[in-house]
Parts: C-alpha cells; structure tokens; sequence
C-alpha cells in the first residue's frame, strides 16, 4: 500500500494561528507533534516510510522535510512539489503518476489518500479502516471514508449511503454539498447521511479509468511520462477530485469510520475535540481564568487574564489577537478577506 498525503492548504480559517508562510497543519499548538506529524505516525501503520508520499507546493517544501525528519525516514524525493496549485484532481493524478513511475506502486496495488490536516484517534482503528478498505480497491472500487454525523453540521460535504455490499460498507447514493441548517438537521435524523472526510482510497489502474470516462483532460496528459505531466500541469483544469471523478463514477463506496474526527475547520472544532478543566475551559499558553467557562484560550508569549468570561474564544499571537464567542469562529474567513483587500501582511 502507499499513502499520497496532500498537504498544501493555507488552513486561513485558524488565523491568526495559521498563516500562509505556516498553516494549521505544521503548526505545534500544544507542544505536540503538529498535524502532518500525527499524520504520517498513523499512516506507518498501513504502510512503510517509503511507502509515504506528500504532495504541496513551493513554499512548504521546506518544512515538510523538516517536519518529516522528526518522525520518520521519508525520502526527501517522496515530497512532490506542485508547480501551481491546480486543485485535487490534478494533485492526485500527479501524485499517482510520481507513485507509480518512481515509487515503486503497480497499477493494482492500493493508494491511500489522506489529508494533512485532521484530528483522528484512535489510530490503530483508522489504520484497520484502511486495509479493510484497500481489500474493496483491489477489487475495482473507490472507496470513501465517511464520518458519522455528531450534530447538525453544515460546513461539510455529505455522502448518502445506498445499498449495503458487506458489513457497513455501501454504495454511494448521492453526494450532498454543505446544507443549510435544517436540512443539516434532516440529514441528522435520516441516519443515512455521512460526512465526506475527503479521505479515499483506490488503485492506479482504477483512478486512470475512472479518469478517462470523467475527465480526459487530466487522463490524456497521464499518459505522458512523469516529467513532460509536469510540464503539462500549469494547463491542467482547475478542478476537485470529486466534482472530476467521485461525483460520476458509478464504482465508488463509501465505508463509515468508527473513530473521533475533526478537520479543525475553526476554533470551535478545536474546542470540541480538545480535554476540558472542571469549567469547560481549554487554556494554552500562560492563562489565569477566573471565573471563566466554556472558553477557548490560547495565549503565545503575554499572561492572559479572563474575568467572568463564558462561551468566548481568544487567541494571541506576537502580531495579532482574536476574540470570539463560540458558535462564531467560522466567521475567521470574513477577517481573512478584510486583510486579503487590505493586502494586509499579517497573513
């Protein structure tokens, strides 16, 4: 089995944490492994270090050979560096193409696609998902990791499950795009909606055929060697692998993932995963919460000082503090794009 991890988002909705020289994903918050180091230590749980292949750009490279150094020994020519970013059909197809002229990958042999950015625990759960998953690739499939719905939420894409093929794991009936409030609801209380993790799992030899039904753009330049796709890349059409390809291949499965997840789409997803003091608070950094609940606070170098503070997310860094109610944090991105118009450089 190989591992393609895509690790090239800005993560702009934990700003200020999270900037665009040094998003979410290598970011040690807590004094712990960064996001694409928990990453990689569960994927050698399905696959060796030179089984692991990464997929960024330019600006990354650096750091993730770094990062990479911390915990395993990763080929520095595993980490594949987009010349533009052209969305995740093309990413993925590069990737595949990396994996299989370089790395070593036959066309039958399963390829897992994991992102760099998620809370998953436990582990050797996930990593049992997988294999089991990998056997369904083998056999012609594209399979889905899909996450059971804990509340109504309406920031995620959803799988609709159809039929049963084994034991929880089904056809896909419909891919859903992020709903409204209510019908997040309805999706809740219908009990056959999943959210879409992003994660998948395929062989080379399936993906280049769904590729070429779907999306002959992409499939024509696959067929060229490694380096003239590469060539080829900036003209690639700038589209996601499920609109490309998991939206119109009728192959595709989806097996429901018993475990805790979370992209950590915003502070409020951080809060949620993360252990609480007697008061609900999660404090990191040098706080002094009085009379303080239900908060999130995350401090760099200053004290932080909360008096009679309830449901309020605050978090500082050298250049820049955020202050929130919880249920709000989503509202990050409308202050990204003030600063984006402002071409501010605290990005």
């Amino acid at each position: 089995m190989k591992t393609i991890i895509l690790a090239g988002g800005c993560g702009t909705r934990l700003w200020p944490l999270s900037r665009k020289s040094h998003p979410k994903q290598f970011l040690h918050i807590d004094g712990q492994p960064s996001l694409f180091q928990k990453t990689i230590q569960r994927q050698l749980k399905v696959c060796d270090a030179e089984s692991i292949f990464v997929v960024t750009n330019s600006d990354y490279r650096d750091i993730i050979v770094e990062q990479m150094r911390d915990i395993a020994d990763i080929p520095n020519e595993n980490v594949i560096v987009e010349p533009i970013m052209r969305n995740t059909a093309p990413a993925i197809a590069l990737a595949t193409k990396y994996v299989v002229e370089r790395g070593n990958c036959n066309d039958d042999e399963p390829v897992v696609v994991v992102t760099s950015d998620h809370h998953i625990e436990p582990e050797d759960r996930f990593a049992e998902a997988v294999i089991r998953a990998g056997s369904f690739a083998e056999k012609g499939h594209i399979v889905i990791f899909g996450i059971q719905p804990t509340h109504p939420e309406t920031g995620y894409g959803y799988i609709k499950e159809g039929d049963a093929v084994d034991d929880s794991v089904y056809v896909v009936d419909a891919f859903v795009e992020k709903p409204d409030s209510a019908t997040a609801e309805k999706y809740l209380s219908e009990g056959c909606y999943l959210w879409n993790s992003g994660m998948f799992i395929f062989t080379p030899a399936t993906m280049l055929a769904e590729m070429k039904k779907h999306c002959n753009e992409i499939y024509e330049r696959s067929q060229k060697t490694y380096d003239e796709m590469y060539s080829d890349f900036p003209t690639m059409p700038k589209i996601s692998i499920d609109y490309a390809v998991m939206e119109k291949a009728q192959n595709v499965l989806v097996l429901p993932l018993d475990i805790t997840w979370s992209d950590i789409g915003s502070y409020d997803s951080y809060y949620e995963f993360k252990d609480k003091d007697d008061n609900g608070n999660v404090a990191i950094g040098d706080v002094i919460a009085c009379d303080t609940k239900n908060s999130l606070i995350i401090g760099s170098k200053r004290t932080i000082a909360t008096i009679g503070l309830d449901n309020i997310i605050i978090v500082e860094t050298d250049d820049a503090l955020l202050i929130a109610q919880r249920g709000h944090s989503q509202k990050v991105k409308d202050v990204v794009e003030r600063l984006q118009k402002a071409d501010s450089n605290k990005l």
